[in-house]
């Protein structure tokens, strides 16, 4: 059964990406009314999470290469193309590799959300918040808002998941006829417990403040599109 703390934690992670997800949709729609340029309004979103989509793309580029995969390309500049089924697709980068098997494409796949998690780690750390100068609290709102934005993996980044996915199933359905639990026989220290779960209180608390920035930037937008 999971602990209570990794319970709120994969609940923070779902709630952050569904609000994040919802302020760019937001940010298009405002844009769009106002700014009658199609465009031009994919460079404004662009722009605005520029340092986001840095760091997710640097991340797909160097799991591609830590796991031995030949990138062909990587492209920072937005776009936009249409697809299969003829709707409007809007890429703010890109990051195109040679997929040798689903494990390492899932893995290039989630990387840009460990990378970021380690990156608003390290932002958490070395910025205090609130901070007595100005700079300093908007420059951790925003890195926090751009960077918890932007380090969820789209659907083409985990196409790969639908190969794995039904081999996992399986293997659980095995251990579930077998009534085999491959976690009884791991045993951890106390120690490495309660360090464990430190960390993660530490993680929810950095997720939580990220949601409430997030939540908050989503209400502004919101007003303003009113």
């Amino acid at each position: 059964m999971l602990h209570p703390s990794v319970v709120i934690l994969l609940s923070l992670i779902i709630l952050l990406y569904i609000v994040s997800s919802r302020i760019q949709s937001t940010l298009i729609g405002l844009f769009s009314n106002t700014i009658p340029m199609g465009k031009f309004v994919v460079y404004l979103i662009w722009f605005l999470y520029l340092p986001g989509i840095i760091l997710h793309e640097l991340s797909h580029l160097i799991g591609a290469v830590a796991l031995f995969l030949h990138v062909k390309s990587i492209h920072l500049l937005p776009s936009i193309s249409e697809n299969e089924e003829g709707h409007r697709e809007i890429k703010l980068g890109s990051v195109t590799y040679n997929k040798a098997d689903p494990i390492r494409g899932i893995l290039v796949g989630i990387a840009p959300f460990f990378i970021g998690t380690l990156v608003l780690i390290l932002l958490f750390q070395y910025i205090h918040f609130p901070n007595p100068l100005t700079f300093y609290n908007i420059l951790f709102i925003y890195l926090t808002f751009v960077i918890s934005s932007t380090m969820f993996s789209s659907k083409k980044d985990l196409q790969d998941l639908f190969y794995i996915i039904p081999t996992i199933a399986l293997f659980v359905f095995i251990f579930f006829i077998l009534q085999f639990n491959p976690f009884s026989y791991i045993h951890l220290s106390l120690t490495l417990q309660k360090d464990g779960l430190n960390f993660v209180n530490q993680i929810n608390q950095m997720f939580t403040l990220s949601l409430i920035i997030n939540l908050v930037i989503y209400a502004i937008v919101k007003l303003i599109k009113r």
